[in-house]
């Protein structure tokens, strides 16, 4: 069974340097994409609850109701009645 693995391998992918070049480029790319989803993974365990993502939703409800509030207020009244 691991001979004819190994056969296959050197068949297909070793024997030419061209096919060996695009195996190994191949294999970086996955490599590459694993390990950048495994850092990310830890660094969110690591720091959860401190991550912009986590906290945002404490700043942006509040900053945007300030804003809201201030423009309200400094609105002048178009209703007729009110300037009566």
């Amino acid at each position: 069974m691991l001979r004819t693995t190994a056969r296959l391998f050197y068949r297909y992918v070793f024997k030419r340097s061209s096919t060996f070049t695009l195996g190994v480029v191949i294999s970086a790319m996955f490599f590459e994409r694993a390990y950048d989803q495994a850092c990310d993974y830890i660094h969110e365990t690591v720091n959860k609850g401190r991550l912009w993502k986590h906290i945002k939703h404490r700043y942006e409800n509040s900053i945007m109701e300030t804003r809201y509030t201030r423009r309200d207020q400094a609105k002048p009244s178009i209703n007729n009645e009110e300037n009566h």
